[in-house]
């Protein structure tokens, strides 16, 4: 895998290890000057949609902030309402489903599960794990991420019990899932024990899966944050014309080293006010593009058994709290957060995030009014 070692030098020189996070709105009002600096490394196009990006976001902080002013005027806990708490972690689908039948939100939480009482547990164990978004954001604020925080935060994900996976995965919390070897034996066990896969790659849906992963891949290799293709296991896709695609299962542990090293150099750049973008190839992100790509890069990596999902989600929410922006609205995105091109992700994931701010708003008037029948509506009750 490619790496300037002098500009990382370079850069640990520069940048200070304890940041203090600046907000959108910050960012927003400091926009022309910054896009002045970066004019000669990105195109006026990319600096205009870099400005239109933290205008949106500071909209998004400003609603936030409303809502949780007001929410404490009501003591409603707003991290508790259903539409905010479910639908940052549970499918649309499912929540639809659950509002249809009355079904408390804790049991439709990954509701193709049985018994019921199993999806209870795997919600609180869920929901213990996700209480440590304010460490996260404490940690990223005062020092540098490290592998053994991933860790940590994974161990929390099962405080109530080891629960298996999706294809029953033992989660191994708190550890990495060993890489493979390089031959053909291990490549099927990895995609039969480990790995999604497309059979049919003659297929419409699969053709359209393929052609979101070259956008993937592409976006990823142009600001060299995967490896090259002299040697494949560093892609994070695998290719092959039996098996379809295999989100590739090698070098988990030194690609999650290598996302965690740009989590701590681009935490600084934000807080540098981009001053020292310039010594970097990196893509130009708000805070919020900045979470998102974290959280899809980090899922594509994919390096525990299970909990994946939850733990990249937990990553991109501390780095949401960090910059005083709410819990994104995420849970839709879960099935396609892998193939999905960055961008689209970013813009899915903040308007989904919009609706919902939306119908907490109307959900805290309702209490405002004392009005029973928005009170004790699915979308708007507390989750007990």
């Amino acid at each position: 895998m490619k790496r300037n070692y002098f500009i990382t030098f370079l850069g640990s020189i520069l940048l200070p290890t304890i940041v203090s996070a600046v907000s959108p709105c910050e960012l927003s009002s400091l926009s022309g000057s910054i896009g002045q600096r970066l004019a000669s490394k990105y195109s006026s196009k990319q600096i205009l949609e870099f400005k239109n990006n933290l205008q949106a976001e500071c909209i998004m902080q400003a609603d936030f902030k409303s809502l949780s002013d007001r929410s404490k005027i009501l003591n409603v806990d707003l991290d508790m309402m259903n539409t905010y708490k479910a639908l940052s972690y549970v499918k649309r689908e499912w929540y639809e489903w659950g509002k249809s039948n009355n079904v408390q939100v804790p049991y439709i939480y990954q509701k193709y599960r049985d018994p019921i009482t199993r999806t209870r547990e795997i919600w609180d164990n869920a929901m213990l794990g996700m209480s440590q978004v304010e460490e996260v954001s404490r940690t990223l604020r005062s020092r540098d991420l490290s592998l053994d925080d991933l860790q940590e935060w994974h161990r929390g994900f099962y405080q109530l019990s080891d629960e298996v996976g999706d294809f029953n995965h033992e989660p191994n919390p708190g550890s990495f899932k060993a890489s493979p070897g390089y031959s053909d034996r291990a490549i099927n066990e990895a995609i039969n024990v480990y790995w999604w896969r497309w059979g049919d790659l003659d297929s419409e849906i699969v053709r359209s899966e393929l052609e979101n992963i070259e956008k993937v891949n592409g976006y990823f290799y142009q600001y060299n944050l995967i490896g090259t293709t002299s040697d494949d296991r560093l892609n994070f896709f695998l290719k092959g014309d039996q098996t379809g695609v295999i989100i590739n299962p090698y070098f988990l542990e030194s690609k999650t080293i290598f996302l965690v090293r740009f989590i701590n150099t681009y935490k600084k750049i934000i807080n540098d006010k981009y001053e020292n973008l310039r010594f970097y190839n990196y893509p130009l992100l708000t805070p919020l593009q900045f979470a998102s790509l974290v959280q899809k890069w980090l899922v594509i990596i994919h390096p525990w058994s299970e909990g994946n999902g939850r733990m990249t989600r937990l990553i991109q929410d501390g780095l949401a709290n960090l910059y005083g922006l709410p819990a994104q609205t995420s849970g839709e995105l879960m099935d396609i957060d892998v193939t999905t091109p960055v961008q689209d992700y970013y813009e899915k994931m903040y308007s989904y995030t919009m609706e919902n701010l939306e119908k907490m708003g109307n959900c805290l008037s309702g209490y405002e009014r004392n009005s029973l029948r928005v009170i004790q509506s699915y979308d708007c009750k507390i989750i007990e």
